[in-house]
């Protein structure tokens, strides 16, 4: 198998607090510019007012400094679109951080591989 990573588009659920949060891709995860959407429900409704950010990083390698890119997603009706600059391959962590207009902060991570 020559191709690195999966060729389908990354989909991820995950809970925080009393939200459900969906990020997935809009294709295949790859270097460079990748489209992504962020869907937050609480009790089956989605959430539209509030503040995402992402900040996706790479830790420090032997031949490699740290890597971060960071972004705000915008509303989109009942999502938040946000392009995500990933600049090669290899595994990136993600911290997705939202502030509802409680004023609270929710936070979920995990990781992609490209």
């Amino acid at each position: 198998n020559m191709s690195k990573g999966s060729m389908a588009p990354y989909n991820e659920e995950m809970k925080t607090g009393r939200y459900k949060v969906a990020f997935s891709s809009v294709k295949a995860l790859a270097p460079g510019k990748n489209p992504m959407k962020i869907m937050i429900m609480q009790k089956g409704k989605p959430v539209t007012d509030a503040r995402v950010k992402i900040k996706f990083f790479m830790g420090e390698e032997k031949d490699m400094g740290y890597m971060e890119y960071k972004v705000d997603a915008t509303s989109a009706g009942d999502m938040y679109n946000c392009d995500v600059d990933i600049t090669m391959g290899g595994t990136w962590q993600y911290h997705l951080k939202f502030k509802t207009n409680d004023g609270r902060i929710q936070k979920v991570s995990g990781s992609i591989n490209l």
